[in-house]
């Protein structure tokens, strides 16, 4: 396009303090980038004179090397076929040779002089600090989930390999505790005095504590890392599997009266051994923190879709701050000076595995009650 015919081309356009002192940088370039015209807003924010723009240099020339390169790739070809782009980030250079990041926004247009492109400009450097600090925020949440997982994972490691060194060692004390056991019953066979009779006594309750330990530790480990408390149930007589529990707790608890109320048909399903265990594991609790004057009070209660087994004693009742977390490992009493907090999380483990839920009701006018539902089928007999 020859120099006489920008007067008419820009007389086309129009021209106005509104154009000229637009909110955005306005440019105006032939089909090849050269300029035609700018107005004032582009003029100041970039520090040229008309003269040394219009007729001499093109649009692209002002922007970064890689600018001018996505130009070239991009932008060109977009608009070539598509005839505008928007939104399309640049650097471009000011006339001191500083660079500013712009927005623009380029459409192509036909004129009686041929094509003419029409480029709006807007200053972006609020918004690369924005995307600067977004970018910047995203590495350092990036690199804090990095060390949260591999914390995570070396803590997980941990914890795994204490799980297996507790079952390692609990395995492992069985066999003495057992010897220690057997030793204590032939001796106790001979003639002693009763000071050793004593002796024995407590050395039994001390090897009998430490097995329960043992036990417990090994379930712990069972139900945390193997995938749960594993039960063989078989047919069994519910009420009778009770008596012998509760028969075997007195010979421990001497001075506890222990009742027991028979409900419902006998015959059910379950595994011997685990609900022994869970009776004892309730039966203890409740010596622990019931009062040591009234009753605790063993419920087996046969039902159609299984039984239930219920352990209540008088005393104060469980707080409110840990009724909701009772059945969860390592949670205690205030009141408890012996265990480590596996026996109610046992309990409820034994449950689960025989398709049941564990409830519990504890106030101080009603004391407190343990229900296990053993949902484990009734077997004819």
């Amino acid at each position: 396009m020859s120099a006489p015919e920008l007067p008419g081309l820009l007389g086309e356009i129009g021209s106005s303090p509104f154009y000229d002192e637009a909110p955005c940088g306005l440019v105006l370039t032939d089909g090849h980038g050269l300029f035609l015209g700018a107005n004032a807003t582009f003029l100041r924010w970039f520090g040229y004179e008309l003269g040394e723009l219009v007729g001499r240099q093109r649009f692209q020339e002002l922007l970064s090397v890689g600018g001018k390169i996505f130009y070239q790739t991009h932008i060109g070809p977009l608009l070539e076929m598509q005839g505008s782009v928007a939104e399309v980030k640049f650097d471009i250079k000011q006339h001191d040779g500083q660079t500013l990041p712009i927005l623009v926004n380029i459409v192509d247009r036909s004129s009686g002089h041929g094509k003419v492109r029409q480029i709006a400009v807007f200053i972006a450097e609020d918004r690369a600090k924005y995307e600067h600090e977004l970018v910047l925020a995203r590495d350092r949440a990036e690199d804090l989930r990095d060390q949260l997982t591999r914390a995570r994972e070396v803590a997980e490691d941990r914890a795994l390999f204490a799980e297996q060194m507790v079952a390692i060692v609990s395995h492992d004390l069985r066999n003495p505790l057992a010897a220690v056991l057997l030793g204590v019953d032939s001796v106790q066979m001979d003639a002693v005095t009763p000071r050793q009779q004593r002796l024995l006594a407590q050395m039994r309750a001390a090897a009998n504590r430490a097995s329960r330990l043992a036990n417990d530790l090994l379930d712990f480990k069972q139900a945390r890392v193997g995938g749960g408390i594993r039960v063989h149930p078989v047919p069994l007589d519910v009420h009778a599997c009770t008596r012998g529990a509760l028969a075997e707790l007195r010979l421990a608890m001497p001075d506890r009266q222990l009742v027991h109320i028979e409900e419902g048909p006998a015959h059910q399903l379950a595994d011997a051994d685990r609900v022994t265990q869970f009776i004892g594991n309730l039966v203890g609790n409740a010596n622990a923190y019931g009062d040591p004057m009234l009753p605790i009070t063993v419920s087996s209660i046969g039902k159609a879709n299984g039984f239930e087994i219920r352990v209540h004693n008088h005393g104060s009742p469980i707080p409110e701050h840990l009724l909701g977390k009772i059945f969860e490992p390592m949670t205690r009493g205030e009141q408890a000076s012996e265990g480590i907090g596996l026996g109610l999380f046992i309990v409820s483990q034994i449950v689960n595995a025989h398709g049941g839920r564990m409830e519990v009701h504890s106030t101080r006018s009603e004391g407190t009650t343990f229900r296990g539902f053993f949902a484990a089928g009734e077997v004819a007999g």
